[in-house]
């Protein structure tokens, strides 16, 4: 990760365009699904969000490379007096499904503590 993204991601300057709008939509719904999640930085600013706003949330985490699925899994222990639920899936989105891939119309959604789609 690049020293100056890291810093402009700390100081709540990363895609700062964004914030207004995030704050508005997150009050209005319960799932996020974040597709091409990289190091969680939305997976787990919205999550802190839903705790910020007394909410109880449920964030898919959607990410195909290695390299961050661990970094994820990583920072998904770390998380501790947070009611989201998070659930970290190794898969590129598509229009198509494939062997590393999915489409949202295949991921089956069930709402509280268990994923049904076994790809954790």
């Amino acid at each position: 990760m690049s020293p100056r993204n890291s810093l402009r991601k700390v100081f709540g300057l990363y895609e700062r365009e964004l914030n207004p709008w995030l704050e508005q939509a997150l009050r209005r719904v319960t799932r996020v699904l974040d597709v091409g999640a990289n190091d969680g930085y939305f997976t787990f600013g919205c999550a802190a969000a839903f705790q910020r706003l007394g909410k109880t949330g449920e964030i898919v985490a959607f990410e195909p490379q290695e390299q961050h699925i661990l970094k994820l899994h990583e920072s998904l222990k770390r998380q501790t007096g947070n009611s989201t639920r998070i659930t970290v899936i190794q898969r590129f989105v598509s229009r198509y499904e494939g062997p590393d891939m999915t489409t949202l119309e295949t991921i089956e959604w069930k709402t509280g503590d268990q994923t049904t789609d076994g790809t954790r």
